[in-house]
């Protein structure tokens, strides 16, 4: 049997695939998940629709596709948030 010329998993690929996303600490992309909820959830208001009898999961779908279209300005607010936070438990 022939041996196979080319590796299947390349890390150079994976290197340039991590190099193009910034780094986010947790509480960061916590955050933001969270701001994506309760954009869903308001834009949900303003349709009519009650998201008190939504169930979690379409929620949560619908957080992250939101999430994934808004992902800078997100983590943006949460950053600032964060900072915000940080200034004020120093005083």
């Amino acid at each position: 049997m022939a041996k196979a010329n080319q590796a299947y998993h390349k890390r150079d690929l994976c290197s340039e695939v991590t190099a193009r996303i910034p780094a986010v600490t947790g509480s960061e992309m916590t955050l933001a998940r969270y701001y994506a909820k309760q954009s869903v959830k308001a834009q949900w208001q303003r349709e009519g629709r009650c998201w008190v009898h939504v169930e979690a999961s379409e929620l949560n779908q619908a957080a992250t596709a939101y999430l994934s279209q808004h992902r800078e300005e997100l983590i943006e607010r949460a950053c600032a948030t964060l900072r915000t936070f940080e200034q004020n438990r120093k005083r």
